[in-house]
C-alpha cells in the first residue's frame, strides 16, 4: 500500500482537487480500500487487472481545498485476508492571506497619542512580508 498527496493550492474558484491518492498493489484477492476522515470529500476507485491474475486498487480523494481543511487528517485503510493496514497524511495546503487589522477602538482623533495598531495575517506559507501605507 501506497499513500501519496500532491501540493494543494486554495483557489477562489472552489474547484475539486485530489489530495491523496492510496494504492494496494497487486492483490490476490484484491485489497479493500476505505478512507477515514472528518474531511467532506469523495472518493474515487479504479481497480485493474494485472497479466498474473493479481489486482491492482487505486483510490483518489477529492475535496475543495481550501483554508478550513489545512492541517486535517486523512487516513487510508486497506482491508486485505483479514489483515488491515492503514496510512495517513495532514494535509498541507496553501492559502491566500486573511488579514485582520487590530487596535482600532473606534475613538480616533488627529493628534491622539500611544495609539497602535496589528496587522494578523493567517496564510499558508506564512506571510512574511507586511507593508503599512497610509
Amino acid at each position: 500500500m501506497t499513500l501519496t498527496t500532491p501540493t494543494i493550492v486554495a483557489h477562489p474558484q472552489k474547484r475539486k482537487m485530489t489530495v491523496a491518492t492510496c494504492l494496494s498493489a497487486n492483490g490476490k484477492p484484491q485489497g479493500v480500500i476505505k478512507w477515514d476522515s472528518r474531511l467532506k470529500g469523495e472518493a474515487t476507485f479504479e481497480e485493474t487487472q494485472n497479466p498474473n491474475g493479481t489486482v491492482t486498487v487505486r483510490s483518489n480523494y477529492v475535496v475543495v481545498p481550501s483554508r478550513e481543511i489545512h492541517k486535517q487528517k486523512l487516513t487510508c485503510v486497506v482491508n486485505y485476508n483479514n489483515e488491515r493496514i492503514t496510512d495517513s497524511v495532514v494535509l498541507n495546503v496553501q492559502y491566500e492571506p486573511e488579514v485582520k487589522i487590530e487596535g482600532f477602538d473606534g475613538n480616533w482623533y488627529l493628534d491622539r497619542q500611544d495609539v497602535t495598531l496589528i496587522c494578523n495575517a493567517d496564510a499558508n506559507p506564512p506571510v512574511t512580508v507586511y507593508q503599512w501605507k497610509v
